[in-house]
This record gives C-alpha cells, structure tokens and sequence, in this order.
C-alpha cells in the first residue's frame, strides 16, 4: 500500500510541481486520537522542524533537523524522545539533496533528562553510494557504545547493492551475524529476489528467500517467501498477490497466502477503492479469512488536500453487522513552502524513444546518472494519463509500451524523480 500510495503521490507532486522553484508541502505535525465510544482522545503527538528548503511526508523521506513526540499522560503532553538528525555538505550547498551522516534518537524522562539513546552512522562511498550504517548506543556514562554495523557491497560499481552484511562489535573487532544477498533482473530495473543467511561456527547459512514477479508496465504481481529445508528453498510460507484496474495501473488489491505442512489457506485481503482523480484511494478495507469466505475486519477512510498528501486516517471495526467508528484517527497537518534556492540537478542522463513516430508499440530507454526510484508517465494532449509505470531504484531501464489502442496524435512522455521530470514528445501514428 505504501508503495503505492507513493507512486501515485510522486507523480501528482512532481508532475503538478515540477519547477524547481514551485510551492511545495511538507509534514509538520501529526497526532493520533483513540476513540472512547462517544468521542476521540489525544494520544500522542509528532512535530517535525526543518532547514528550508528539505521536506518530507509519509511517503517521501522526512528529512528534518529534528522531531519531537510527546504522550499523553495524567497531567497533560509528556515528552517521550526526540530525534535529530544532521546532514554533510556534499551534494548542493544549502539543498535538500546533502547526505544523511547522522540520525540519533534521544528518549527522554523529561524536558532535558536522557535516559539512553542511539546513534547511527551513515559512511558513503566517494561515489556518494552508501557504504555502512553503525549504531551506537549511550551508556550510564553518557559515552557512545557501538552497537551493531550493517555494511553495503554494490555490483561491479553499480549503484544496486549486490548484498549487505550485519556485524556486531566495538569498532576494532567484528563479528558476522546474518548477511542478505540481492537479485535484480537482466536489465536491474526491478528488485526480484532477497537470500538471507545466518552466520554460525564460521558459515553462512541460508534462511529464507523472498522472490518478486512482476506484470507488465513493472507493476509488482507477487512476493513469495521460502524457508531452507536443508537441500534447498522448497518450503513456500507465504505468498502476496497484488491486483491492479486495467486502465490506470492502480492498486485495487493484496491478498495473502499462508502455506502449511496440510496445504494453502487464504489469510487477508485489502481492497483499495473510491479513487480521487489524481489516483489516491479514498478507501482501503481489510479482511480476513473465516475458512469459507471472506469478512470484514477494519476500513480505513483517507481523505487529502491539494497536495495529495494524507490528511486524515479514520478507523472503524467491523461487527458483524455494521462498521462502528474506532480504535484510532490519525490527523496530519502539513505547512506550504517554496524551496527557491535548489538548484536543479539533472539526475536523468538519457531518454530516448523509438520508433518515434510510433506505430502499435515502442520502446523506451531510461539512463539515470545514480540509482533511483522514478515514475513513467504519458498523457494525451487534454493532460489525461494514458499511462504510469514505477520503477524501483534503478540506473538503467528500457520497457516496450503498447500503443494500439491510443488515438493517433502527439503524447507527452515524462520521466518523473523525488527531485524533477524530463519530458519527451511522442508521436502515434497508427
């Protein structure tokens, strides 16, 4: 859902806010309300502080300086842990594209009181390309203790990590603990496969294996997971299928399958419905298998402002019967701004279309100069999307794009990222 939920958020940001120097929106609040059976009540509270011009929202990095989250207790809002984050002076002077070198999460008992906190360290490549994450811990002399590391090995210099692997130590001497590889396809524009191993008596051993399938126009189809049985990963544990309309590639549902020693069973179901015309669902109902049908279990009801992003989250049970507002209604309150001082920076390094003009199909070639996520999409000349595609993060990409059924005339292409689009003319010429 999440993933979903940012593709369709990327696009209707970057393609309705595209210039560098347009009014952007990020969050700055949120607060989360549990139902008492006749009103709701204040539970707990984020806020988050920024440096103009970084952003974020629930689908995009938050990149603040810090955030602070208060609970409610007997005498009011409490302060329970704050997090601040800081940032290198690589990338572009004064923008959002620094690198993140620290994140420390800071657990408080009162307003300057600590009571234990962690650290981590991301280190980079020359490249840029990160190299380790370590996470340190404060000990009861207010010293940083290192706690674990995870280590980053990329593919011939590729930007995709090729695999990770987990130590634990004190920064002199490491120990391995686990170690996950990753697979991609030919063209390493979808992720398709994760190897997990744990480390014993001087060996990896393999774990479990999560394979990944996916329709056309990239959309993912299924995500299976295997357990080792000692010879091989024959054991299916579970199996996600995601389904999709057949216009505009959106999510309309996931469904979950268990596997046992006796066979398969259904175990949830999430419908996506009632669709904004910039794509988001306006509702997600999420159910459950009674072992001959499904029913009902929550429906949660979304609504957004101009920006696409979420701005209420309502809860409701269901009871057999009819849905009862509850347990919970997340409120998330976002702050305009204009980042005027980020420079442009041209991540896209190649587009090219052929044959253009294009007869039934043609083929589209995407270069990134750095690995990135990023969003495909075309529109008639009315600005109708005729078609969106996501790509996970990827530095090269082609997909041959059906075109029989479109009217002949002139399409705009648009290659969208977090940070610009790059635009291209297509021509249908049936």
């Amino acid at each position: 859902m999440k993933s979903t939920l940012s593709t369709i958020a990327t696009i209707a940001l970057l393609l309705l806010h595209s210039t560098a120097d347009a009014q952007q929106s990020r969050l700055v609040a949120k607060a989360t309300r549990a139902y008492s059976g006749s009103a709701f009540t204040l539970t707990d509270t984020t806020t988050y502080f920024y440096s103009n011009p970084r952003g974020g929202d629930l689908v995009h990095p938050l990149n603040y300086d810090s955030a602070i989250t208060r609970t409610v207790t007997g005498s009011g809002l409490t302060l329970h842990h704050r997090i601040v984050k800081h940032y290198d002076s690589s990338g572009v002077p004064g923008t959002q594209f620094h690198l993140l070198v620290a994140d420390a999460d800071y657990w408080l008992t009162g307003i300057t009181g600590l009571n234990g906190a962690y650290k981590y360290i991301v280190d980079y490549y020359a490249t840029g390309k990160p190299q380790s994450v370590t996470a340190m811990h404060m000990n009861t002399s207010g010293a940083w203790d290192i706690f674990w590391r995870d280590s980053y090995f990329h593919i011939n210099a590729d930007t995709n990590v090729g695999y990770m692997v987990s130590q634990v130590g004190t920064g002199s001497t490491w120990a391995n603990t686990s170690r996950r590889e990753f697979a991609y396809d030919t063209l390493r524009s979808n992720f398709c496969q994760q190897i997990d191993y744990d480390y014993t008596e001087g060996t990896f051993y393999s774990t479990d294996d999560f394979d990944y399938s996916y329709r056309s126009g990239n959309n993912l189809q299924t995500s299976t997971r295997f357990l080792w049985d000692g010879t091989g990963f024959s054991n299916v544990t579970s199996k996600f299928f995601y389904r999709y309309d057949s216009t505009s590639h959106l999510l309309t549902s996931k469904t979950l399958i268990k596997f046992s020693a006796s066979g398969s069973f259904n175990d949830s179901l999430s419908l996506y419905s009632n669709f904004t015309a910039a794509g988001m669902p306006l509702t997600e109902i999420d159910q459950k298998w009674n072992g001959s049908a499904w029913v009902n279990a929550m429906r949660y009801t979304y609504t957004y402002n101009t920006f696409n992003q979420v701005t209420t989250k309502l809860a409701e049970t269901w009871t057999g019967s009819a849905w009862v507002t509850g347990p919970y209604l997340w409120n998330y309150y976002y702050s305009p701004y204009t980042p005027s001082e980020v420079a442009t920076i041209d991540e896209v390094a190649d587009v090219n279309i052929f044959p253009n003009p294009a007869g039934n199909i043609f083929t589209l070639r995407v270069n990134m100069k750095d690995a990135m996520a990023f969003i495909v999409a075309m529109y008639d000349m009315t600005g109708k999307e005729v078609y969106n595609t996501y790509v996970p993060l990827c530095d090269r990409y082609i997909i041959r794009i059906p075109t029989r059924n479109f009217p002949a005339g002139n399409y705009l292409l648009k290659v969208a990222t977090q940070n610009n689009v790059t635009t291209r003319q297509v021509v249908v010429a049936h």
